[in-house]
């Protein structure tokens, strides 16, 4: 299962998410992909085997953060990064 951890520890870094948020989204995460793995291995599939196919139904940690950032500030993070550096150019350009 440390595999999951992983996977879920490199989604929720460098996120844009507070600690609070990162361990909320981790959590609800984390229950979501182990309660697949547990319904894969009652098919028959061997725990290793289990976590991987979970982790693949899942989606890429690329697309998962695209959505945490969506549901979380309503856009994504290069939105945001584009706008704040917009908002410097203008500030710099401003003194």
């Amino acid at each position: 299962m440390n595999e999951i951890e992983n996977y879920l520890k490199h989604i929720v870094h460098r996120s844009g998410l507070t600690r609070s948020e990162q361990t909320e989204w981790v959590d609800e995460m984390s229950t979501h992909l182990f309660d697949e793995v547990e319904h894969l291995k009652e098919t028959g599939l061997e725990e290793a085997e289990a976590v991987e196919k979970a982790l693949r139904r899942f989606g890429s940690r690329r697309e998962i953060r695209k959505q945490i950032a969506r549901q979380t500030f309503g856009v994504t993070l290069p939105v945001i990064n584009s706008l704040a550096s917009v908002f410097f150019v203008l500030f710099l350009l401003g003194i």
